[in-house]
């Protein structure tokens, strides 16, 4: 048996308006790097499994084909993948998205050139239902980052992008479900260093019709404090891990007032505030800091739109 460098793990529930895109996109991966598909349908009730097994009929030595006969949830149908994967890296990727050509080529160059990376991300362009292009998923992010980095910018990865060894699946095996991405690179940087490749090479569809963070936002919330509390809290990140978690209470609240839900901030504020591993004083100061930085943020956004006169935005800000 050829064992593949890349085992692409692609987890689905009813995408069937993306899938055989997200798909096809992989399989032109080829070309650059051997590879297997692993496809893990979360019992979609749409024709998402009629289009996967089209396609894995049509390419069975690489498209292996897994409909599950119960809800699994996110996670878990990933973590299912993970134990099925035989590849030397393993390679994520949500079903409504997809990837541009060079993707793996890219990022393997940077894995092989750097041993110590863990895992290598890389920027993407964001686009709509229609696929029309709305901007990029952030600004340019250093070649190498660690955890601490990681927690100061927040959740600024496109978690389609995620290639890495699969020596390290463990620690992706063993995180309680349910989470959100930003948990798994957080356990990933807990590994080692991670790497990024400043090209959009993913395609990225902001709010889709399946879009946790669009359906179920306050669970999404939920996960994100969950994400940080997983963190294990030391001397070197100390700093780095209260600035995360004032970022957390402040973006949390702004979201609270833009959307008239004022009953919520309180009730946040009392169940986090006392076990902040933080000064008061130390909170207050970051919180004021962090709304100034976003403030003079979105006026120098808007000044560059006026000035270039470009449609596009960024999507990560911080």
């Amino acid at each position: 048996m050829n064992i593949p460098k890349v085992s692409v793990c692609v987890v689905t529930y009813n995408h069937e308006r993306y899938i055989r895109d997200c798909l096809m996109s992989v399989l032109a991966q080829c070309e650059d790097v051997s590879l297997e598909i692993l496809v893990g349908d979360d019992l979609s009730q749409d024709e998402t499994g009629n289009i996967v097994q089209s396609l894995a009929d049509k390419y069975p030595s690489l498209i292996r084909y897994f409909r599950h006969t119960k809800r699994k949830g996110p996670l878990a149908n990933y973590q299912f993948l993970i134990r099925e994967a035989c590849g030397e890296y393993i390679a994520h990727l949500d079903g409504d998205d997809f990837w541009l050509p060079g993707k793996l080529r890219r990022q393997l160059a940077l894995l092989e050139k750097t041993p110590d990376l863990v895992a290598v991300f890389s920027n993407a362009i964001v686009v709509d239902d229609n696929v029309v292009l709305k901007g990029a998923f952030n600004r340019s992010i250093p070649e190498t980052f660690d955890l601490g980095f990681l927690l100061r910018r927040g959740n600024f990865i496109c978690h389609s992008s995620l290639i890495y060894r699969a020596k390290v699946k463990e620690s992706i095996l063993n995180i309680p479900t349910p989470c959100i991405d930003y948990q798994i690179h957080i356990q990933l940087a807990q590994q080692g260093c991670l790497g990024y490749v400043n090209c959009t090479l993913v395609g990225y569809r902001v709010a889709s019709a399946t879009s946790m963070s669009i359906l179920q936002p306050d669970h999404v919330r939920d996960l994100y404090w969950q994400a940080l509390s997983s963190v294990e809290n030391s001397p070197q990140i100390s700093e780095d891990l209260n600035l995360a978690m004032t970022h957390f209470i402040y973006v949390s609240t702004r979201d609270f007032i833009c959307n008239s839900h004022f009953s919520k901030i309180l009730p946040l504020w009392k169940k986090i505030l006392p076990i902040l591993p933080v000064s008061k004083t130390f909170f207050l100061f970051n919180f004021l800091g962090i709304i100034l930085n976003r403030l003079k943020f979105q006026f120098s956004e808007l000044i560059a739109q006026k000035i270039l006169q470009n449609p596009l935005k960024i999507y990560f800000k911080r």
